[in-house]
């Protein structure tokens, strides 16, 4: 069996079908079914990234802890050499 395939990879080839060509369709056809049931400032909320926000607060994190260390004052023993 040539074409589509199977009806459930369907879906995963009209998305990518639309994407290739900047279309977006399955996002417009998910919009229009979540403003049936979900308020419509949470349908339309811009996209925000998860990745990015997650590794900016581990980075921060990061370099905090690094700074208090490069910056603390130093309680070596001083040497009468």
């Amino acid at each position: 069996m040539r074409g589509l395939g199977r009806v459930d990879h369907m879906l995963l080839y009209f998305d990518r079908a639309s994407m290739a060509h900047s279309l977006g369709v399955t996002k417009r056809v998910l919009k229009e079914a979540g403003l049936q049931v979900l308020p419509s400032g949470t349908v339309h909320k811009p996209k925000v990234g998860f990745f990015r926000a997650a590794l900016d607060t581990w980075l921060n994190a990061q370099l905090d802890a690094l700074l208090v260390i490069a910056f603390a004052p130093r309680t070596l023993p001083i040497s009468s050499s």
